[in-house]
């Protein structure tokens, strides 16, 4: 599993580089002051689910890691995704699920803005806490440096001019930023299915393996976001929100990391890329019972 690798030439890396900072500048059009004022207002549901989200979901990866013992490029898969801020599809099924949709943007806007420096970070942090994982990034020969380097540059800088374009043209952004983001959500979901059928056989013989472990890992983001919700004491709809947001990872921004900077490492791309398709799955399953509970209870 660790000596695999998903073939990818040159031209798709760079692609891939294009892609990634375009994905980027399409969720800062996106963002607005008034997502971030609910920080103030109702700070603690919103350090609780970013706490749950940024700080305790890497660590419970960490903790599942060393029980379960995966190969070392299963491992680093699960760290990228763990490490991944949430994206626009926790937004969407917290809509749906009648939970707190201002408390959601929230949390996806202020961790996509964090991710610019802690997803890389945080991916080489706790991949040096597993040895085997730490050993092979050692033998892939990835430049830390350059990585973290490259990563915060790719992502940072169509952040910033996205957030300068939607603060001076705001009509602009509210009329061009949905379909952006709907551009590039597309385009991921098409490389991510054109790279599969490429690589089938790596996903047909290794499917087994991967799939149980990505089922559990899902679920235990889903059930530490509702255990942060209930502690912050938002009631049940800042808990939904919490719950997705934790959950429901851009894996889509893992597997692009992973492709361009990792050389395509077979196990952890297949992590991730088995992660981007169950989470939607696990999500709506998650909502069709929020509804269900709710018309049971009359609400």
């Amino acid at each position: 599993m660790d000596g695999i690798t998903l073939s990818i030439d040159q031209d798709a890396q760079k692609f891939l580089t294009g892609l990634l900072a375009f994905i980027m500048f399409s969720v800062a059009m996106g963002l607005k002051i008034p997502h971030f004022k609910l920080l103030m207002a109702r700070p603690k549901p919103v350090v609780y689910g970013l706490v749950a989200q940024l700080f305790a979901l890497p660590l419970l990866t960490v903790i599942i890691i060393y029980l379960l013992q995966p190969s070392a490029s299963i491992a680093l898969g699960m760290i990228v995704v763990a490490s991944c801020p949430g994206g626009n599809v926790s937004n969407f099924l917290t809509t749906i699920s009648k939970g707190d949709v201002a408390l959601s943007v929230t949390l996806t806007s202020i961790a996509s803005i964090s991710a610019v420096i802690l997803t890389p970070v945080a991916i080489i942090f706790w991949s040096d806490l597993i040895p085997s994982t730490a050993s092979l990034i050692g033998e892939i020969d990835l430049n830390v440096m350059h990585f973290l380097s490259q990563t915060i540059l790719i992502l940072g800088l169509p952040l910033l001019f996205g957030m300068w374009l939607a603060h001076k043209a705001p009509k602009f952004a509210t009329l061009v930023g949905p379909y952006l983001r709907h551009v590039s959500f597309a385009i991921l979901i098409f490389f991510i299915i054109a790279m599969a059928m490429k690589n089938k056989e790596l996903f047909l013989n290794y499917g087994m393996i991967i799939f149980p472990l990505v089922i559990l890992h899902n679920s235990s983001a889903l059930l530490l976001g509702n255990i942060a919700g209930r502690m912050a004491g938002g009631g049940t709809a800042s808990t939904r929100a919490i719950t997705f947001e934790v959950g429901i990872q851009n894996s889509g921004l893992g597997l692009v990391i992973l492709l361009s900077q990792f050389n395509g490492l077979g196990g952890a791309a297949l992590v991730t890329a088995t992660w981007g398709l169950w989470h939607i799955v696990s999500g709506l399953l998650l909502s069709r019972y929020y509804k269900f509970r709710d018309k049971s209870s009359g609400g």
